[in-house]
């Protein structure tokens, strides 16, 4: 499990949290739903940390729930925590983008290899 599941985890049981303590009964999820205009499955894939997060989302969470920018942290940390990944240079998939960009680089003429086309096929 990575630190980006771990803060998504935890902003999805923070909401739970929110939703079950707010007012005199605890909000259900199509609740606030209807209250932020989304989806109830939206919120569902939120809480339980495997959907994406809409940008807009923590702040409108914030201001429901008056969490004074909690959802919005936690949101900012899980999108840092995305691009330090991607920026972090060897994961499988930058290794196969490296191979691949590396493949289609032209060469110098007088001492390398000539560049790698596609092979054109006839027919």
């Amino acid at each position: 499990m990575s630190e980006d599941d771990d803060v998504r985890r935890e902003f999805g049981a923070e909401l739970v949290s929110a939703r079950e303590l707010h007012g005199d009964r605890a909000m259900t999820q199509t609740d606030l739903a209807r209250i932020i205009k989304t989806s109830r499955s939206t919120i569902s894939r939120i809480e339980s940390g495997t959907g994406a997060i809409p940008r807009e989302i923590p702040e409108l969470l914030d201001e429901v729930f008056a969490t004074e920018g909690r959802f919005k942290a936690l949101h900012e940390a899980i999108v840092a925590k995305g691009i330090r990944r991607i920026r972090g240079g060897d994961s499988r998939w930058s290794r196969r983008l490296r191979r691949f960009s590396n493949g289609l680089r032209p060469s110098c003429p007088a001492c390398c290899k000539p560049p790698r086309t596609p092979t054109r096929f006839s027919g």
